[in-house]
């Protein structure tokens, strides 16, 4: 039977200007789409050839029904993807100055997605669950905490692949819960994804290298690193650079697409996450090939088509070594 793939954490509806070189404050027309790294990693998850659900709570607004909507035309299982009153589904929205940096505002004075809850998180919901993916948007609140708590302990009861997509949030420095909260989850997971601007939040580079070695791998994650000059670099308990890709992650969501195309293969080659550390590096450096394909082919917002992905794949695999694989 194939292993489910089951994702969790922030989702919000997109607003993106239309036009590129004005600020927020000019922008007149903006492209609506779904929106964070749960709805996104699970779409990509869909285009890949999986059938993901997602757990999580958007709005009873229209926006939380477009997102909820969106999903399932992209064929993720909606079922545990709740809808509350009590809260309006978050939004962001982004514009493209001249100057290159985007300017983003993100409207979270009532966001649904953090009204999750522990007593809501259902066992059932993990007897198929290959993998469970989650993100930090839910270090904002005790009650989303406790839920991916949940989550984690249902999917490792299956011994699922617990996949941790670390994000320091806003003033994360001064929330004690939150920083718990992290390195619980941390503590749990056996792939820590990561960006490099990120690394500080968990290293500090004036501590030994034998703390360093044992915070950053651990005795079984592996941690894929997005570089400030969008190279990916993965990391294994031995603290070697496994393979550097040749491959630039621009933005539009490649980091998810990314991750769910390695999970997509995880399952497909049904990896023991006990042994994702200490995999060998042919193995681990085929994962890497299919993976960037995914993230070469999403360039502006559309996942690629599951033909044109399948193709791709089937031709790396042919592959003998990694010259080949042009």
């Amino acid at each position: 039977m194939e292993r489910g793939f089951t994702v969790m954490g922030e989702i919000y509806v997109r607003f993106t200007a239309d036009i590129g070189g004005c600020r927020l404050a000019e922008t007149a027309r903006f492209s609506r789409s779904i929106g964070g790294s749960a709805a996104m990693t699970a779409a990509a998850a869909a285009k890949l050839g999986m059938t993901p659900q997602i757990i999580g709570m958007a709005g009873a607004d229209s926006f939380g029904g477009f997102l909820s909507g969106t999903l399932r035309e992209c064929g993720v299982r909606t079922e545990t993807l709740f809808r509350t009153a009590a809260a309006a589904t978050p939004k962001l929205f982004c514009a493209f100055p001249d100057d290159g940096t985007p300017e983003i505002e993100y409207d979270r004075n009532s966001a649904a997605d953090l009204l999750l809850s522990e007593r809501m998180i259902c066992g059932d919901w993990f007897s198929d669950t290959g993998a469970l993916y989650f993100g930090s948007g839910g270090l904002r609140s005790a009650a989303a905490r406790g839920a991916q708590m949940a989550a984690i302990r249902y999917a490792s009861a299956k011994n699922a692949l617990i996949c941790y997509d670390y994000a320091p949030i806003p003033d994360m420095d001064g929330d004690a819960e939150a920083v718990s909260g992290a390195d619980s989850f941390l503590a749990q997971a056996h792939m820590v994804a990561i960006g490099s601007e990120s690394l500080p939040h968990l290293l500090d580079p004036t501590e030994p290298l034998s703390v360093l070695t044992e915070k950053m791998h651990g005795r079984r994650r592996l941690w894929v690193v997005f570089c400030s000059d969008g190279k990916v670099c993965l990391y294994t308990r031995s603290a070697e650079i496994v393979r550097q890709l040749p491959v630039v992650l621009r933005q539009g969501g490649r980091r998810e697409a990314f991750l769910a195309a390695f999970l997509y293969c995880a399952l497909q080659d049904h990896a023991d996450p006990r042994m994702l550390g200490g995999m060998p590096k042919e193995k681990l450096t085929r994962w890497l090939h299919v993976a960037a394909v995914s993230g070469m082919l999403y360039t502006d917002g559309r996942f690629p088509s599951k033909a044109s992905l399948r193709m791709e794949i089937g031709r790396l695999r042919s592959c003998r070594s990694v010259g080949e694989a042009k």
